[in-house]
């Protein structure tokens, strides 16, 4: 994944999983865990904690032991447990990012895109079947308006923000073939 960087290339004892994760385990008993992070920013996926790439840094091990951090720029897609719940889709900005989801019913691939544009954010679903969704947007301070293009403004029981977390949650209900962008608007 990060061919010039030397001082990835020597570590054995963590690895990428994929483009989005960095795996590093846990093999002592210790509260905590040195791991050196590539270029970009990276999220702890337990805590929400971002760190600046290109360096060491001590985490937290969680109780299971496995360390796992996503790079900025990832979109995650998580299937809901029970078939009512929405996918999520957790972007972690500040890069802009893309996910392919391949729906073998409809022999394609549902795309999902996510970055910055100026002074508000963009999430994009171009579904291919029929699936309610929510994104979950890491890293952001609560916006001033969140609206659906060529729908207008999301209502208020389609979206919230999670200040603890830092988090903008938006559901979107999706027709196999539609394209639903979604503006996250910083400024009125």
């Amino acid at each position: 994944q990060f061919p010039r960087d030397p001082e990835g290339a020597g570590r054995i004892d963590e690895y990428m999983l994929g483009d989005e994760f960095l795996i590093a385990p846990s093999c002592s008993s210790g509260p905590k865990r040195s791991v050196y992070l590539p270029m970009g920013a990276w999220t702890d996926w337990h805590t929400g904690i971002s760190y600046p790439g290109r360096r060491t840094v001590d985490i937290d091990v969680p109780s299971h032991g496995l360390i796992v951090l996503v790079k900025s720029g990832s979109i995650i897609p998580l299937l809901g447990l029970e078939p009512s719940e929405p996918t999520e889709l957790h972007y972690f900005p500040k890069n802009g990012g893309e996910f392919f989801i391949y729906e073998p019913e409809a022999a394609d691939y549902t795309q999902a895109h996510a970055g910055p544009a100026v002074d508000y954010y963009r999430v994009q679903i171009e579904s291919k079947v029929d699936r309610d969704y929510e994104w979950v947007v890491h890293h952001m301070d609560r916006p001033t308006r969140v609206e659906q293009v060529d729908a207008g403004p999301i209502p208020p029981d389609r979206w919230r923000y999670d200040p603890e977390r830092r988090t903008v949650h938006v559901k979107v209900s999706a027709k196999a073939g539609s394209d639903i962008v979604v503006n996250l608007l910083y400024r009125d």
